[in-house]
């Protein structure tokens, strides 16, 4: 999924689960339980700097669905992003995984600054919406970010106002690391 389309629900998440009541304290102490829970989360942070977690609400006829995101920058080209269906617990402070986590990984083609300011990013290219399995993934971290190591080619060049990009994507989604 795009950053840059997650703010709303991210906001959304806000509003549904009371980051203001029970605080948004209680929301960051809730993330940060990830660390316990999700080490792929904690090992997309470890590797790559700047990334951010997150927890989506999606409601069905059946039950509220929680769904948590780590979104991690790659240079120069590419984003990374694990998802997994969780349990969440505010007053507890806890995240609780529901089965494997998925990853996408996704090229940036292009960069456009619009005449309002905003930056417009298209996707596509030889390793656009590349799906990696947990071992993949697994694999890609021993290696130390290698995605050679499973058959993925990396290469290419900086695309052009990436960096105005994704600080617009990022500037409404709180910076919580589950590191420290």
């Amino acid at each position: 999924m795009k950053l840059a389309n997650l703010i709303p629900s991210l906001l959304m998440v806000c509003v549904i689960s009371g980051c203001s009541q029970p605080g948004m304290e209680d929301f960051r102490e809730t993330v940060r339980s990830a660390r316990h829970s999700i080490p792929a989360a904690v090992e997309m942070e470890t590797l790559f700097p700047g990334t951010r977690h997150l927890i989506q609400v999606f409601f069905n006829q059946e039950r509220d669905v929680h769904e948590w995101q780590t979104i991690s920058w790659i240079p120069n080209r590419y984003e990374l992003t694990m998802s997994i269906d969780v349990t969440v617990d505010y007053d507890n402070h806890t995240v609780t995984p529901i089965g494997e986590p998925h990853f996408l990984l996704e090229e940036l083609r292009d960069v456009k600054l619009l005449p309002d300011g905003r930056a417009q990013g298209s996707y596509g290219g030889p390793n656009h919406s590349r799906e990696l399995t947990p071992d993949q993934w697994k694999t890609v971290y021993k290696n130390h970010a290698d995605f050679k190591s499973i058959g993925i080619n990396l290469d290419g060049d900086e695309v052009p106002d990436r960096d105005e990009f994704i600080r617009q994507g990022q500037r409404d989604l709180p910076e919580i690391s589950l590191l420290n």
